[in-house]
Parts: C-alpha cells; sequence; structure tokens
C-alpha cells in the first residue's frame, strides 16, 4: 500500500486515493450535475423581467430573452469534463474509484471545490455592473434653472446604452467608454492623485491598501518616469488602468 496523494492526508491507499477521500470527491461528483441544469439556467435565462441595468433585462418588458451570461457558461463548460452523458442524453458523474486510478487524482477534490464555488458565485451574484460615472442630462429645476442630473450610472460590462435611473436619459455607453478612456490615457499621475481622479470622475473609490495589493500582485501597471531634479525613478499610473484592475477584481 501506499500513501493516499491528497495533500495533508496521512492515509494509506491501494490506488492513488484513500478510501475516506474517494468517498469525499464521489459526494462532490454527485454535485455537478445539479448544478450545471442551474448553470444552464442562469446563463440563458428566458424571463425578460430583470431589474433595470442588469446584463440582459430591461425591467419587466417584451424585450428579446437575455442573452448567455458568460461567466455561468465558462464554468459550465469547466465542469464538463466531470459528467458523462448517459444514452438518454442525461448528465450522470464520473465514478471516484475510477478517477483514483489516476496519478494526479489527489488534486481533483480541490479542483472540483474550486470550479463548485465559482459555479454558485456565477449563480447567486446579481449580473456585474461596471461604473461609468455620472448622468450629464441638462434637467431643469422647479425654480426653471438649468442643472446636470449627476445620477450614478452603473451598468453591464457589455451593454451599449442604458438609462439614467433617476431621469430616464439613455446614455450611450460606448461613446462614455471612448471618451473614458482617452481622457484617462492623457497623462499617467501618481498613486494618491490616480485614485483621487477615479474617485472624482466615476465614483469606485480605491483605498491606499486595496491599490498596493493591486500592485504587489501585478495587477496594476505603472509608467516608470524619470524626475531629472533628484534622479529618482518614480512610477505613475494611468486612471484607466485602475479601473480596469477595479473591474477585474469585480468579476
Amino acid at each position: 500500500m501506499a500513501e493516499c496523494t491528497t495533500d495533508d492526508c496521512p492515509n494509506q491507499a491501494t490506488l492513488n486515493l484513500c478510501n475516506q477521500c474517494i468517498t469525499d470527491l464521489q459526494a462532490w461528483l454527485n454535485k455537478v450535475p445539479d448544478m450545471m441544469d442551474e448553470l444552464f439556467t442562469t446563463m440563458a435565462r428566458l424571463d425578460a423581467t430583470a431589474p433595470r441595468n442588469r446584463e440582459g433585462g430591461d425591467g419587466m418588458t417584451t424585450e428579446p430573452a437575455m442573452p448567455i451570461r458568460v461567466g455561468a457558461l465558462e464554468v459550465r463548460s469547466a465542469l464538463r469534463i466531470w459528467v458523462e452523458t448517459t444514452t438518454q442524453g442525461e448528465l450522470r458523474p464520473l465514478n471516484a474509484e475510477t478517477l483514483a486510478k489516476d496519478k494526479y487524482a489527489g488534486n481533483f477534490l480541490d479542483m472540483l471545490k474550486g470550479l463548485l464555488a465559482k459555479a454558485e458565485r456565477a449563480i447567486d451574484n446579481p449580473m456585474e455592473k461596471h461604473a461609468y460615472g455620472k448622468c450629464e442630462a441638462i434637467l431643469t429645476t422647479d425654480e426653471g434653472h438649468e442643472a446636470e442630473c449627476g445620477e450614478e450610472i452603473t451598468a453591464a460590462p457589455d451593454a451599449l446604452t442604458t438609462e439614467c435611473p433617476w431621469c430616464s436619459a439613455v446614455i450611450d455607453l460606448q461613446a462614455l467608454r471612448d471618451a473614458r478612456t482617452r481622457y484617462f490615457r492623457e497623462s499617467p499621475l501618481p498613486p494618491r492623485e490616480a485614485r483621487e481622479e477615479l474617485e472624482s470622475k466615476t465614483g469606485v473609490k480605491v483605498s491606499k491598501l486595496t491599490f498596493e495589493n493591486w500592485v504587489n500582485r501585478k495587477q496594476l501597471r505603472y509608467v516608470l518616469e524619470r524626475i531629472t531634479n533628484t534622479d529618482k525613478a518614480r512610477r505613475l499610473y494611468f486612471v484607466v488602468d485602475l479601473l480596469g484592475a477595479h473591474q477585474r477584481i469585480r468579476e
């Protein structure tokens, strides 16, 4: 007999997994078919009654059905390797004892747990929204003065248009994206100024600690500028890159 290949498992095994790990793996495998069914419902939901500003929904309308949610589609595809299809077309979980013969079987349980956790997030979480700044529609006050609406605009990352939740103005999101990218690419800023500019223009607040974590984890690129009076290297950041990091983390 050999040791079980699952990390931190002290049990002996005739295959690459001990009996307990095979039982645990089978229990998680058994969850996959139902989870795939739920993901299918999530990624291709046919009701058109989602709240406004959610991806693919327009709130109690007769618009076409909601489009596929890519996140749910991707995790469902990843789960596909853990099931087989019967002759009746039904999904059936793979057999854990058969999988235990694989030399990499010790990694399977953690991989499967991670995928199922990702699947649950895709099902339970609302559609992701991106911040698009404030509505610039001009409104007329009761006193007859004109003023900018100023309502915060959020919408699905791939939406082309949305309505302001306050004044119902239709907003061209692609034009907003293009204009924002041009503006934020004009010149890089030091960390504090970049965070302040991001909050001022989009309402997205990034703390100093979060910013430093992004940099340490290489999720945020910088521009290296040499300051001539001290000859000391200085890192500057494009605001659009901060926004991109914020949106990737939320997704």
